[in-house]
């Protein structure tokens, strides 16, 4: 499987990112998009799974593909150190000066029935559970409050 972003339209508070997904073959089996806040970058591909009522069925009780945010910034707090293990996070941002906090923001895929977006705050880090998509980060993971 290979994901593909790219840059769609930038928004007042934000950019919206289209996503592709294609299959060996290069065929293109997935299309949607997701939306980040200007002071964040895409960083990772993510899994999430939840039971949350707030989300529309298709998104709900499976792992579905998320991506993974960090901080655009070279100033203090707000500086990514790949040394430090990262914690995914939906909600509340950990406030922990010895860890990466990773933002997770969902795919909203094309063929979805649902809205075409999902509202800032729906989510909250005791719905949700995480997973690399990407084994590169499975050691680098921490959950909880480790």
């Amino acid at each position: 499987m290979l994901v593909a972003l790219s840059k769609n339209t930038i928004f007042l508070f934000g950019d919206n990112y289209r996503v592709w997904v294609a299959d060996k073959n290069g065929k293109i089996i997935e299309e949607g998009l997701f939306e980040c806040s200007k002071d964040r970058l895409p960083y990772c591909l993510v899994e999430i799974k939840t039971r949350s009522l707030k989300l529309p069925k298709a998104y709900r009780n499976h792992w579905i593909l998320a991506i993974g945010l960090i901080y655009d910034s070279v100033v203090e707090p707000y500086v990514f150190h790949p040394a430090l293990p990262i914690r995914f996070f939906v909600g509340r941002e950990p406030e922990d000066a010895a860890i990466n906090p990773v933002q997770v923001e969902p795919i909203i895929w094309d063929d979805a029935h649902g809205p075409t977006f999902l509202p800032v705050g729906v989510l909250r880090d005791d719905d949700v559970e995480f997973r690399p998509a990407e084994s590169v980060f499975a050691g680098k993971v921490i959950t909880g409050s480790q």
